[in-house]
């Protein structure tokens, strides 16, 4: 009985934490750069309703968006994907 509770009280906290999480309400362009001669990458500033912000990078000519996270790239095909995924992660979200 006490690993159904514990396993519950995590799903209900892990569920907690994800419909109350923050959502990306701009995004702005803050720097593009070389990764080789033939590749560019930009990294762009999200602004989310929390009033944090968080930063997403795109390669590939804007074909993969990708947010940075435990030292790993966690990267998605859409830049609204990348966004929610930014400011709901409290590794790459700051307040400023």
């Amino acid at each position: 009985m006490t690993v159904l509770k514990t396993a519950v009280t995590t799903a209900l906290l892990a569920f907690s934490a994800i419909a109350f999480s923050a959502e990306p309400v701009a995004i702005d362009k803050v720097k593009t750069g070389l990764l080789s001669a033939t590749e560019t990458y930009s990294i762009y500033s999200v602004s989310c309703s929390d009033e944090s912000t968080a930063a997403i990078a795109a390669m590939n000519r804007g074909t993969r968006w990708c947010v940075a996270e435990a030292s790993q790239l966690d990267c998605f095909s859409d830049r609204e994907n990348a966004a929610v995924k930014a400011c709901s992660s409290t590794l790459m979200a700051s307040n400023g």
